[in-house]
């Protein structure tokens, strides 16, 4: 059986947030070193600790629990602490093991080392001195962890952007052949980083751009970076992949050209966006042009930005009036009117009224 801390020691070690604690594990034969360790300890809210009096035991807690660090004493019953964490260095290489062990023993401190156990440390006539090196030794732990839990998270998430991410960095040779692509790419166009490494930029184009090879060629033969180049890409799919590519040159120590590198964005939504508005657009002129009834735009100052074919009807041609101001075709007695209207457009209020146009 594993001796749990007292019920008071325990409400101190409560953390709001329990994957992140560090989960520690005493072993050792005497009561009263764990309540020693944890009054030396800083932010003990953060550690969960049990204990276990011989390696046997440790042994069987570690079968149901995993620990980050492990603390033990060499002298243990029925055995030695240092044949313990020999075991565990071959089974969990990764944990922070710890030795503590009785001065000039310097044996013990080299097979420790030969061993890889993290930590080494010479007890002290003192125990109080003891407890705090130990506690000192489980915090220097205790921020190795957590910066390596840290950096794990930063990586897991720069994965999992990088895969979702709507642009790919790649590297290619001398030959134009990619030799290092991100993970990303297989979201944007379908292939695996293996399945693109290899080939060249080009064979993931529509052939018909030739315009676009022979731009790149010639950037190319001049050794000079290139910016937002725009091609078709074919998806592994079949379905039009539009990427807007960027890239700069690599040169070795004396100016040779090793490759090139850079960055490709999926722009595929902003070209059918644009594409989209482009049909609007043609639909709305169709509309405007051949409307029988006059039309016009005109800006917050009265100024005509645009108009109709209509208006040939009264006699104007239409770039009689682009330009000029609505007030210059109507009698002065409706200025005051139609600035009062063109106040309420500005606001957002819709008007109606009639006026008598000047025509030539």
């Amino acid at each position: 059986m594993t001796e749990k801390i007292s019920e008071e020691t325990k409400d101190t070690l409560i953390n709001k947030n329990e994957k992140d604690k560090i989960k520690v594990l005493v072993v050792n034969d005497k009561k009263d070193l764990l309540e020693g360790v944890i009054r030396n300890l800083d932010n003990r809210e953060l550690f969960e600790i049990e204990t276990a009096f011989s390696a046997e035991q440790a042994k069987n807690v570690l079968k149901d629990s995993c620990f980050d660090v492990i603390v033990s004493d060499y002298e243990l019953p029925n055995g030695d602490g240092l044949t313990f964490l020999e075991e565990l260095t071959t089974k969990t290489p990764k944990k922070h093991l710890i030795l503590f062990s009785e001065k000039n023993r310097d044996d013990i401190v080299l097979k420790a080392l030969k061993a890889g156990i993290w930590s080494h440390i010479y007890k002290e006539n003192n125990s109080e001195v003891t407890y705090l090196k130990i506690a000192a030794a489980i915090q220097q732990a205790a921020s190795n962890i957590k910066l390596l839990r840290m950096l794990k998270t930063n990586n897991e998430q720069f994965r999992e952007m990088e895969k979702n991410a709507q642009v790919w960095i790649w590297e290619t040779d001398a030959n134009d052949r990619y030799t290092q692509v991100s993970s990303s790419v297989e979201n944007i166009l379908g292939y695996k980083p293996e399945e693109v490494i290899g080939k060249k930029w080009y064979d993931f184009y529509f052939q018909k751009d030739k315009k676009k090879f022979e731009s790149v060629n010639r950037i190319n033969s001049k050794n000079g970076p290139f910016q937002k180049l725009i091609f078709k890409n074919r998806h592994k799919n079949g379905r039009l992949v539009w990427l807007s590519s960027s890239g700069l040159p690599i040169f070795d120590s004396k100016g040779c050209l090793l490759g090139y590198r850079g960055v490709n964005a999926d722009i595929t939504e902003y070209v059918n966006a644009q594409e989209k508005l482009l049909v609007s657009e043609q639909k709305y002129r169709h509309l405007f042009e051949d409307n029988r009834d006059t039309i016009y735009v005109h800006d917050m100052k009265g100024k005509i930005l645009s108009v109709n074919n209509a208006v040939e009807e009264y006699g104007f041609k239409k770039e009689q009036l682009i330009g000029k101001n609505l007030l210059n075709f109507v009698s002065k007695k409706y200025w005051a009117q139609l600035t009062l209207e063109i106040i309420k457009l500005s606001r957002g209020r819709r008007v109606e009224g009639e006026v008598e146009i000047t025509t030539p």
